[in-house]
């Protein structure tokens, strides 16, 4: 996956589930991830089997993509195996994962899907930038003539208030503390 396409799937927040396996009649690993490049990078580096992502498919956030990968885990568990695999298919676990969405009603995009979105959403955001530049350079040309005429008055300058001290001069603390026959507070 190119690095734009992970940078700006993370930026829309969108999340993925995943099948990973080391071939296609599993042992299954069925979990969310953000960025699949680098969760793939770390499950590969605990693995001593060449593993291989399968399937993606991406989730408007990630309190949906918890609740559709626990209903799939849920479907799974009687092959559940450890942690988040499961001794299936990964056409199991791909299946499994389709209907925990179905069944919580929740809008799922392939990966391909999320691929011609982020390019879309690059076109219409890089369509606006252009479109601002050429509204800039209208607006920014010369003043209209009301706008040339009009003469800035600057307010007049606002007066200082003088802050007043609060506290007391130290002299003025000390001739308090003094007792009526002593001259220093302190003797």
């Amino acid at each position: 996956m190119p690095r734009r396409l992970s940078q700006e799937l993370a930026r829309l927040e969108y999340v993925a589930i995943t099948c990973v396996a080391p071939s296609e009649q599993g042992p299954t690993r069925v979990a969310m991830a953000r960025n699949i490049q680098r969760r793939f990078h770390d499950l590969q580096e605990m693995s001593w089997l060449p593993l291989k992502v399968h399937f993606i498919v991406w989730t408007p956030g990630k309190p949906v993509a918890m609740r559709v990968e626990q209903e799939a885990h849920k479907l799974l568990e009687q092959k559940h195996k450890h942690d988040k695999w499961f001794d299936v298919p990964v056409r199991f676990a791909a299946n499994a994962i389709l209907l925990a969405a179905e069944r919580l009603r929740v809008t799922v995009f392939s990966h391909n899907d999320m691929i011609k979105r982020c390019a879309e959403m690059e076109r219409s955001s890089l369509e606006r930038a252009r479109l601002a530049l050429e509204r800039k350079s209208y607006f920014r040309g010369d003043k209209s003539k009301a706008q040339a005429s009009y003469q800035e008055i600057e307010p007049p300058p606002r007066k200082r208030k003088r802050r007043q001290r609060r506290h007391r001069s130290a002299k003025q603390d000390i001739a308090t503390k003094l007792k009526p026959d002593r001259d220093h507070p302190y003797r």
